[in-house]
C-alpha cells in the first residue's frame, strides 16, 4: 500500500491551519462581541464569494435565475451565521461550537487521508471527482471515536455513548453532504474554487462548506434535546 506524498498544497493547508486554529479557538473561548464579530465577518466574506461564483462569467444567467441564485446565497449564508450565534449563546455553547469543530475537522482529515491511502470507488465524480467511498468511511470512524470520545464529558442520561458514537458517524454523513453542496454549486459556474483568502484551501466556502449543513443540525438537535 503506498502512503500519499505530503504535497505542496497540503503543506499550505496545514501552515495555514496551524495559524488560524488557535485563533479561532481562542475566539470561541472568549465568546461575546468577539465571537459574534467573527461569524458577522464570516458571513459577510461568504456572501461576497458567493457572489463572485455566480459572477465570474462562466455562465450567462437571466435575471429571474440571478435572483434565484442570490435568495440562495443569502438563506446559505444566514441560516449557517445563525446557527453559529445560537450554538455559542447556549449554556454548554463553548463546548456545543468545540464538539462540532473536532466532528468536521476529524472527517475531513480522515477522509482525506483514508481515501488517498486505500482509493476505490468514487462516490459522484460529477460533483467531487476525488470524493471516495473509502474516505467517507474514515470520515464516518474517525467522527464516530469523537463522539464517543465526547460522551465522557457530557450528561451519561441524554449522551450516552452509543448514542454520541452513531452521532459523530451521522454528522460525518451531514459534513459530507454540505461539501458537495458547495462543490455542486462551483461546477454550476465552472469554478474550481470560491476564492484565494486562505492559502492551500481557497476561500472561506471552501473551507467551511461541512460546517454550513452540520451547524444548522446541531441547532435542531439541541431543541430535540
Amino acid at each position: 500500500m503506498e502512503l500519499p506524498k505530503i504535497s505542496e498544497d497540503l503543506q499550505k493547508r496545514v501552515i495555514s491551519a496551524g495559524i488560524l486554529a488557535p485563533i479561532v479557538l481562542l475566539i470561541i473561548f472568549t465568546g461575546g462581541s468577539a465571537y459574534n464579530t467573527l461569524i458577522v465577518a464570516v458571513a459577510v466574506i461568504m456572501s461576497f464569494e458567493w457572489q463572485g461564483i455566480i459572477n465570474s462569467g462562466h455562465k450567462e444567467l437571466t435575471l429571474k435565475t440571478r435572483r434565484k441564485w442570490n435568495v440562495t446565497g443569502i438563506a446559505y449564508v444566514t441560516i449557517f451565521a445563525s446557527s453559529l450565534i445560537y450554538l455559542r449563546g447556549l449554556e454548554n455553547g463553548t463546548s456545543i461550537v468545540l464538539l462540532m469543530l473536532l466532528l468536521v475537522w476529524a472527517t475531513d482529515i480522515a477522509a482525506y487521508f483514508t481515501g488517498r491511502i486505500l482509493k476505490g470507488p468514487k462516490i459522484c465524480t460529477k460533483i467531487s471527482p476525488n470524493k471516495t467511498w473509502s474516505g467517507l468511511l474514515g470520515g464516518m470512524v474517525a467522527a464516530g471515536f469523537i463522539g464517543a470520545f465526547a460522551s465522557i464529558f457530557m450528561d451519561a442520561e441524554f449522551f450516552t455513548f452509543f448514542k454520541m458514537t452513531l452521532l459523530g458517524m451521522l454528522f460525518a454523513v451531514i459534513s459530507q453532504v454540505g461539501d458537495f453542496f458547495e462543490s455542486w454549486v462551483k461546477r454550476q459556474f465552472n469554478v474550481k474554487d470560491s476564492g484565494t483568502l486562505i492559502p492551500g484551501h481557497g476561500g472561506l466556502m471552501d473551507r467551511l462548506d461541512g460546517f454550513t449543513t452540520v451547524a444548522p443540525v446541531f441547532v435542531l438537535f439541541t431543541l430535540l434535546n
